[in-house]
């Protein structure tokens, strides 16, 4: 029975998506309900997951942009019943190396103890870079995507290695792609700089969330009235506040107090007394809002989003 995989809704008004990447390769054996792919829209990223186990066929490239509804792959429930020859080769080879071991370890015990350890060879057979799992991201406060795991093991790079040199708490395929990347000539550390910029210009395809929000960043730009003030404050009370209070903050919700917080509140209560700034022109009319949402900028592994805190002066 051959079942098509496609593209759910990921919300009212969006009506396209972007294959970001698949997690599996065309032909592959996937089990019931792994994740296969992961698609962006304007307003968030979703994973595909496969409904039934079998063979697996991909109809569609990454990057490509595709309709809500459309069939990414097929999946041929007709193999589920037969175990796929790669993994079945893999089983071989792990009882193989298991056989050996005891047969080496039964030999040792025949002899001197300090002949054996020098005695006992094993197959050769490169070790697997420590990979976190999903279960365990929680633990780190790291989250590995599926397709970035999978990266990893085909760079031999460890947890160790990600954790060195990533700084935000999701480590996507770009980020280990990046890791390891040899230096190019012209850096800091090449003696000759390089003249001729021909060719070293690199295109990429942008996601489909981050044209959304180069499109909204030049959008408040042109139709907003934009307005910076700078203000000095004795901020002694609150440092004295946060400082008697961040350890058991910290140890009930499990972050510490921040400056943000304050502010939020802070502006709330300004905007309730001065509602003029807190409004907006809708043809000859002045609409004034007599509650405070504040949306704030937060710098995201796949680009700046705007959380908004609907109603903050209740809070």
């Amino acid at each position: 029975m051959i079942i098509e995989i496609k593209v759910p809704s990921p919300g009212e008004s969006i009506s396209e998506v972007q294959l970001a990447s698949w997690l599996v390769d065309d032909g592959d054996f996937v089990e019931k309900d792994k994740e296969i792919a992961e698609v962006d829209s304007d307003k968030a990223t979703l994973s595909l997951v496969a409904q039934e186990s079998g063979i697996i066929k991909i109809l569609v490239k990454e990057g490509e942009t595709i309709k809500v509804g459309t069939s990414v792959a097929t999946i041929d429930t007709a193999q589920a019943g037969k175990e796929p020859v790669k993994k079945k080769a893999e089983k071989e080879e792990v009882s193989s190396l298991g056989d050996n071991i005891i047969s080496v370890k039964k030999e040792a015990t025949s002899v001197n103890k300090v002949v054996a350890a020098t005695a006992i060879e094993a197959p050769e057979k490169v070790s697997e870079p420590a990979i976190l799992p999903e279960s365990t991201a929680v633990d780190t406060g790291v989250y590995i995507t599926p397709l970035a795991r999978k990266i990893m093991q085909e760079k031999n790079l460890s947890n160790q290695d990600v954790m060195d040199n990533i700084q935000h708490l999701r480590v996507g395929k770009a980020d280990v792609l990046e890791m390891g990347k040899p230096m190019q000539e012209g850096t800091a550390h090449s003696v000759n700089p390089v003249t001729n910029t021909d060719g070293l210009d690199e295109r990429k395809k942008m996601s489909t969330l981050r044209l959304k929000i180069a499109e909204r960043l030049v959008a408040v730009k042109n139709e907003t009235a934009m307005l910076t003030t700078f203000n000095e404050i004795n901020m002694g009370v609150l440092l004295a506040m946060k400082k008697k209070y961040n350890e058991a903050f910290k140890e009930k919700y499990g972050v510490g107090i921040g400056f943000m917080s304050f502010f939020t509140k802070a502006v709330s209560e300004a905007l309730l007394l001065f509602p003029q700034v807190n409004s907006m022109i809708d043809g000859d009319e002045l609409v004034l809002h007599h509650y405070v949402d504040v949306g704030i900028a937060v710098s995201a592994p796949k680009g700046l989003v705007v959380p908004i805190i609907r109603s903050a002066e209740n809070l």
